[in-house]
C-alpha cells in the first residue's frame, strides 16, 4: 500500500564477503545513498560481538545518515537511534585521520546532497557528534554489524509484478549444476518492451522454525527459444541473477534492454518443497505503459506431474481394492 519494499542483507554471508572484495558492496552502498535510499543496520548480538567493540552495544539499530568516499577511504555515518554511542575506534572525532582535505571532501559532498543549512559553510566534527552521529570505515562496518536494510520507495512510476508459486513435487530441481534435473524447477518468460532499471525480490516462505532455510537463487538469461536444461540449450547467456543464500529474501537489481529473458527460479538441492513469491519492479514508460511482461513456461511440466501424481493415487487404490477383494474371496471359498 505505501510502495515501499524493504530489503534485508546479511552481513555475514558468504555473498555480502564475495561483494566486499570485488568492491560491488560499496558501489551499491553508493548508489542507494545517492538515490536517498533510507539505510538502516543492526549491530551484532552479544555473543558475537568482539570484545573490542570500540563502544559499539550489541543489537542495536543504526540509520545509515550518508556514504562518502575520501580518496581510498570508504567512510559510513551512521546515528544511534537508542542512545549515545561513543565510538573509539577509526575515525573517530577525536582521531588523527581526520585531515583537512577529509573535512572539505565530506562538506562538499554533504553539499552536494543538501545536508548541511545554508549558514553551514564547512563540515564539522563536534556538531556531526550532537546527534549522535559518527563515521567508520567499511572494514568496521562489516567489522560490528550483522544486519542491513535497505528501504526502497516505488511510487507510481513503478509498475510491480507478483508471481505466487512454489517447488513440489517434480519441480525443484536444484540448482543449474544439475543438468539432468534443472529443467524441472519453475522458469518464466520476461518480455522487456524498453530499457529499463529493474529490481527482482526473491521470498521464500517457509513455515518450519525449528528448520534450516533451504537456499535459493534465481538467474537471468537471454531467451533462445528453449527452456534452461534443454539438451539444445546447454550454454545459455547469463545476464545476471542472486547468488545462492540461505536467506528469506535475495534481490537483483539490473537495467534491462528491449527483448525476451527467460527467468530461472531454483533451490541449491533439488527436492525441496516450499513456496515462493517473486516480485519484479520496473519503471514505467514515458507514455505509462507496462515496461515488462511474463508468461509462464514450463506449466505444462506441472500439469503432467500432477497427472502422474492422480494416476499413481489411482493405481494405488486399485491394487488394494484387489487385495481386499481377494481376502474375501478366500475367506468365502467352499475349498477353504
Amino acid at each position: 500500500m505505501t510502495g515501499i519494499a524493504t530489503f534485508r542483507f546479511n552481513l555475514l554471508s558468504e555473498e555480502v564477503k564475495t561483494k566486499f572484495v570485488n568492491g560491488s558492496l560499496w558501489r551499491s552502498f553508493q548508489r542507494y545513498s545517492d538515490k536517498c535510499v533510507l539505510m538502516c543496520a543492526v549491530s551484532l548480538p552479544k555473543e558475537m560481538l568482539p570484545r573490542d567493540n570500540e563502544g559499539i552495544p550489541p543489537s542495536q539499530a543504526y540509520v545509515v545518515l550518508d556514504v562518502v568516499q575520501c580518496d581510498s577511504h570508504k567512510l559510513i555515518e551512521l546515528r544511534s537511534l537508542w542512545g549515545s554511542t561513543f565510538w573509539k575506534g577509526s575515525w573517530n572525532p577525536n582521531s588523527p585521520m581526520w585531515s583537512r582535505r577529509i573535512r572539505e571532501i565530506i562538506a562538499q559532498h554533504k553539499a552536494q546532497k543538501k545536508l548541511l543549512k545554508d549558514t553551514e559553510s564547512e563540515f564539522s566534527l563536534e556538531k556531526a557528534g550532537e546527534g549522535r552521529s559518527f563515521y567508520l570505515c567499511l572494514k568496521d562496518f562489516l567489522k560490528y554489524y550483522e544486519i542491513i536494510f535497505f528501504n526502497i520507495s516505488f511510487g507510481s512510476t513503478w509498475h510491480k509484478l507478483v508471481i505466487q508459486d512454489s517447488w513440489t513435487i517434480g519441480r525443484s530441481g536444484g540448482s543449474v549444476m544439475n543438468l539432468e534435473s534443472v529443467r524441472y524447477n519453475p522458469q518464466y518468460l520476461i518480455k522487456v518492451t524498453y530499457p529499463t532499471e529493474m529490481y527482482f525480490l526473491l521470498h521464500q516462505v517457509w513455515p518450519y522454525r525449528k528448520l534450516e532455510l533451504p537456499m535459493i537463487g534465481f538467474e537471468l538469461y537471454k531467451y533462445a527459444g528453449k527452456l534452461i536444461g534443454d539438451p539444445e540449450n546447454l550454454q545459455p547467456e547469463l545476464v545476471g541473477g542472486a547468488l545462492y543464500a540461505q536467506e528469506r529474501n535475495v534481490l537483483l537489481e539490473r537495467t534491462l534492454q528491449e527483448g525476451s529473458y527467460i527467468l530461472l527460479i531454483t533451490t541449491y538441492y533439488p527436492d525441496v518443497w516450499t513456496s515462493f513469491m517473486f516480485t519484479i519492479w520496473g519503471k514505467k514508460h514515458v507514455d505509462d505503459e507496462s515496461t515488462f511482461s511474463y508468461v509462464k513456461l514450463n506449466c505444462v511440466l506441472k500439469v503432467i506431474t500432477i497427472y502422474l501424481i492422480i494416476l499413481l493415487c489411482l493405481s494405488l487404490i486399485h491394487i488394494c481394492r484387489c487385495r481386499r477383494y481377494a481376502v474375501c474371496r478366500s475367506r468365502w471359498s467352499p475349498y477353504h
